[in-house]
């Protein structure tokens, strides 16, 4: 893995998960754009997430 503050700074591309619909088989892991914070603005990395389990079942 490369250094995080590196690739941070430096934009590039970053591993994304996208969901087009409510249906769990549209989930696609893709590749994006890095964003780039503008004044006033932050970039937070999210290092986990929790899911609860009534997540999967919302319509």
């Amino acid at each position: 893995m490369s250094n995080v503050t590196e690739s941070l700074s430096s934009g590039g591309l970053m591993k994304a998960l996208r969901l087009d619909s409510y249906d769990a088989s549209t989930l696609l892991e893709v590749e994006v754009a890095k964003p780039s914070p503008q004044q006033g603005q932050v970039l937070v990395k999210i290092k986990a997430s929790g899911v609860n389990p009534i997540d999967e079942r919302a319509p």
